[in-house]
């Protein structure tokens, strides 16, 4: 297999690093955004990063969903407040729905997706109830994208029987508690729960790596500035072994989500490293996050230094999906519904 990526993924990241690096200094980074960034979210649709992973005849591009990732690790460095994954992955269920027509303006910046496959919702008889805590950007999404009975549930936010209570989440960015109460005959149920779990899980676990490196590139270069008995602390043993260790936490989960982001776009099963990629992610952050933190001393809890919007990105994203633990306990079972029957083990 053959993780690299092609003259035209090479060059839309590029874009996409020169449009964020251009938007976003260390002053932006710092005062945390609230709500959605409308500019830098017309620069991506302009850019056509939207429509990356979307089918041509919507307005994609069919660049695939590797291209896409890089973009999102790209996003994840400066830490901006704008609904590019939740979109972008929550339009591959718009596409196998009645909705695939919408999709267009979609990518064209009109509008965003939220999407939240946590569980919350239940068919309880003719209706589909329920209530789906924080899902992110949901207080001005078009369209929302829920999980219900193993299939996923997709919503406009403004039908009736659909309503929102407006949240924020630790970083300052947007969130909204969802309450549905909608007729089952009329709801829009997609069975793509499977492909859009690896895609979430995937992409979620790239913007966490652009999230990691920067956190950890700016910690290097901290620490080589900053000295101690006349020596910069990135020479001591302590310091040094520390954010290698860090260092070694990012290769694994950068060579995971190649992995993963890589199947995905041959149309192979992804499922186990979808899971796996995102576990590293998880793992990852609360090491890296809470290594760079304390490599940068005092100046690590000074909210006028970015190094802590880093933190608090990292760890909204960790949990988005649940967390380490519970995927893991996924992973698991499907390691052993993988093995031949007289291999499992009876405890």
């Amino acid at each position: 297999m053959d993780y690299s990526i092609n003259a035209d993924h090479q060059t839309i990241v590029d874009l996409a690093e020169k449009i964020f690096s251009d938007h976003a200094d260390d002053a932006y980074i710092t005062s945390g955004t609230q709500g959605v960034d409308a500019q830098l979210w017309q620069l991506c649709a302009e850019a056509g990063f939207i429509g990356l992973d979307m089918p041509e005849n919507v307005g994609g591009s069919e660049l695939g969903f590797s291209a896409l990732c890089r973009v999102l690790k790209a996003l994840g460095a400066i830490t901006a407040p704008i609904p590019l994954l939740n979109t972008a992955v929550g339009a591959y269920a718009l596409a196998h729905s009645g909705f695939a027509s919408q999709l267009e303006s979609v990518a064209n910046g009109h509008g965003h997706i939220a999407i939240s496959l946590n569980e919350g919702l239940r068919i309880d008889g003719d209706r589909i109830v329920g209530s789906v805590n924080a899902v992110a950007y949901a207080d001005s999404a078009r369209f929302v994208v829920l999980a219900c009975a193993g299939k996923v549930l997709i919503v406009e936010q403004a039908q009736s029987g659909v309503t929102t209570q407006i949240q924020t989440l630790s970083s300052g960015q947007p969130a909204a508690l969802v309450h549905i109460d909608i007729a089952l005959a009329e709801a829009v149920l997609v069975d793509a729960m499977a492909d859009l779990q690896s895609r979430l899980q995937t992409a979620t676990a790239w913007q966490l790596y652009g999230v990691l490196e920067e956190a950890l590139r700016r910690t290097a270069r901290y620490t080589s500035e900053r000295k101690q008995f006349g020596k910069p602390i990135a020479t001591f043993q302590a310091v040094a072994h520390r954010a290698a260790n860090a260092y070694i936490d990012l290769e694994c989960l950068k060579g995971t989500a190649e992995q993963a982001s890589w199947l995905i776009d041959e149309q192979r099963p992804a499922e186990l490293a979808a899971g796996m990629a995102y576990w590293w992610a998880c793992e990852a952050a609360h090491r890296v996050v809470h290594s760079t933190q304390h490599l940068h001393g005092g100046m690590g809890a000074d909210l006028t230094y970015p190094i802590h919007r880093f933190f608090v990105r990292a760890k909204e994203l960790e949990f988005s999906l649940g967390g380490a633990s519970k995927v893991i306990d996924i992973v698991g079972q499907q390691l052993v519904d993988q093995m031949p029957e007289t291999r499992r083990l009876v405890c």
